[in-house]
């Protein structure tokens, strides 16, 4: 026997898939309020005043900001590497929810994706207008220039531009494919004709189908097992900027490491910030629980732990190797001197702090939560302040030392990306729901107790169900029967329904092929590059150095495998803007699953098999039967 309910720790209330709908999308549909509209003009000033900063910056130089001969990585670098560690929560969490399925991140994934989304664009800013001339920022681009130069495939500069550029073409594609199902309910419910135009769009004709649902999922879970090593690389890659230099501080291996863990603790802390203000303001408390704050506190209790293990290595490996560059940059300039407000404002914000989550009270406070996330962005932001400032700022040189300080240019670029994300999030809180519909129905779990044939008819019969499971006892029924089942469309799906009718997907062994096309083009390309066409030789190494190319490899073989695997899910299961889908009924995309026979053997006795399986009802319809794929 099998029935249907709901897990009570995920989504509370006892729901069916119509309520989750209607409360889900009561953001989109509703009069913007009074908050949204008063954050909408403060992000407005914000950007503003960083418009200026930037204009100010291009039109009269770096000069205005506070960098000085020893300290040229200030508030810039500090800036880039704490939004881009922000970012990193964002696929962490597609990740858990796709790879290693944990429904928990269902109701969080959709905000930490967009939050991804926009903190890579604030991250990106910052290198842009970092050059000087960002309107020659297509000079970092691998490509023959008038210069008959090309870039210089051994520098981690370059590895973190392609790191940068491929992880933001990741995270747009997964936040934007998860959101195709509910741009289709939204096309389908609303009466508005522009926004109905708009959202079909968007949804590129998105039916609901078995057989899409099916490609759909294994194209998501590819993206996701590609994205994993993504996290892990991107921040590796930002630390190799500055463990491949020779300044004390920074030449460790410890750093790829400690700011990947950084990166995915910052990441976790800004997504707990986020949500709890969402779930006050959207009043979605029956769908973000006290289980999923307190699985992120658990987290960050334990990411806390790893940090703290970092900090405690750097200071034993800077004492124990007898250097005195290094014990004066991590004692005399970190610990007690200089830079030790800051040290041990990181500290304490990220180390000790986050220790009140061994107690469930803390865990279970909507209050504790809040603050400790927001103390953990500061320390976040205070590390990489402490790593790159104290480091430049004294160096090997004594002369050279200088204090740092920001200039209102600095600060006010700064505050800029805070308006551009703020916006960037109020906008998509607005237009687009903040939780995923679909993956919120997959915890509508089963609770266990106990050839394509040719169309016959443009007529065929449809079985309206409420229930999933009742729909697949009907479909067992049907298949012993060899009947004709051509389609299902419904809200959501589960892996019985994919099982009992369709079969896997060839899209996992197109993307092994793919990737090692790839590869093999990409070596081609690099030996060209370095040893035909531009034959230059670097600090003395061979024109052709293996091991820096396999960090261009890797992100090229992500970033092509990826895009075809996209391409090809689209071609396979026909979907494009502007196409119209397969109207069964609008209330496919809300709550009801349509069960789509043909009449290619009679069609009372197909009724009555139906009627028997608990249909709420039996309909006969048209149907362009080239839009069906059969099973």
């Amino acid at each position: 026997m099998i029935s249907t309910s709901i897990d009570q720790t995920l989504v509370k209330g006892h729901k069916n898939y119509g309520q989750i709908t209607d409360e889900l999308l009561a953001n989109t549909e509703g009069r913007p309020p009074l908050w949204w509209l008063v954050g909408i003009a403060l992000g407005g000033l914000m950007l503003a005043f960083g418009g200026w900063a930037m204009y100010t910056t291009v039109t009269v130089g770096l000069g205005t900001w506070g960098l000085t001969n020893s300290v040229a990585w200030g508030w810039d670098i500090v800036n880039f590497v704490w939004w881009i560690g922000i970012g990193h929560a964002g696929t962490a969490f597609t990740i858990f929810f796709l790879v290693f399925r944990q429904k928990w991140a269902g109701s969080i994934n959709r905000s930490a994706e967009a939050m991804t989304v926009f903190a890579v664009m604030c991250a990106g800013l910052f290198p842009l207008i970092h050059m000087g001339r960002p309107w020659l920022a297509f000079f970092i681009l691998p490509y023959p220039n008038t210069r008959l130069m090309w870039v210089n495939f051994n520098s981690p500069l370059f590895w973190d531009v392609l790191a940068i550029s491929t992880y933001l073409i990741m995270s747009i594609t997964l936040w934007y494919l998860g959101m195709v199902p509910d741009l289709a309910t939204i096309r389908d419910r609303t009466k508005n004709k522009l926004r109905k135009t708009i959202y079909g769009i968007f949804s590129l004709g998105w039916d609901g189908s078995l057989y899409t649902y099916n490609r759909y999922e294994t194209l998501l879970k590819l993206l996701g097992g590609l994205a994993a090593p993504l996290v892990i690389s991107v921040h590796t890659i930002v630390s190799l900027n500055l463990a491949m230099s020779v300044l004390p501080g920074w030449h460790a291996t410890i750093l790829p490491p400690y700011f990947f863990v950084g990166a995915i603790f910052s990441g976790f802390a800004m997504v707990l910030t986020l949500m709890i203000l969402m779930r006050k303001a959207f009043n979605i408390s029956d769908f973000v629980t006290e289980k999923h704050f307190d699985n992120i506190a658990h987290v960050l209790k334990y990411g806390s732990l790893v940090i703290g293990l970092a900090y405690a290595t750097e200071l034993f490996v800077a004492w124990y190797s007898g250097v005195e560059y290094e014990i004066y940059t991590f004692f005399n300039a970190r610990v007690t001197g200089s830079f030790s407000t800051a040290f041990w404002i990181m500290v304490v914000c990220n180390a000790i702090v986050p220790q009140v989550f061994w107690f469930k009270k803390a865990r279970k406070s909507l209050l504790s939560l809040f603050v400790v996330s927001v103390i953990i962005n500061i320390g976040m932001w205070y590390e990489r302040y402490v790593i790159l400032i104290s480091s430049l700022a004294e160096d090997f040189l004594p002369s050279s030392w200088t204090v740092y300080k920001p200039s209102i240019v600095d600060i006010g670029i700064y505050v800029g990306t805070f308006g551009l994300f703020t916006i960037g999030m109020l906008l998509f809180v607005r237009f687009i729901p903040v939780i995923a519909i679909n993956e919120v129905n997959h915890c509508l779990v089963l609770v266990k107790k106990t050839k394509k044939q040719k169309n016959m008819a443009n007529k065929h019969i449809i079985g309206v169900f409420d229930d999933e499971n009742k729909l697949l006892a009907a479909i067992k029924n049907l298949k012993q029967y060899k009947a004709n089942i051509k389609d299902v469309y419904g809200p959501t799906t589960n892996h019985d329904l994919i099982k009992a009718l369709t079969r896997e997907s060839l899209l996992p062994f197109l993307a092994v092929l793919v990737a090692i096309g790839t590869i093999i083009g990409a070596f081609g390309f690099l030996y060209y590059t370095s040893v035909i066409d531009y034959p230059l030789r670097y600090s003395g190494k061979p024109l052709f150095s293996f091991p820096p190319m396999v960090v261009i490899l890797f992100l090229l073989t992500i970033l092509v495998t990826g895009g075809v695997s996209v391409l090809a899910f689209l071609g396979r299961v026909q979907l494009f803007p502007g196409k119209q889908p397969v109207m069964i009924d609008p209330r496919a995309s809300d709550d009801r699953f349509y069960l789509v026979m043909d009449q290619n053997f009679n069609p009372e006795e197909i009724k009555q098999w139906i009627n028997e399986a608990g249909a709420l009802e039996i309909v006969e319809k048209e149907i362009d039967t080239s839009t069906l794929w059969g099973f």
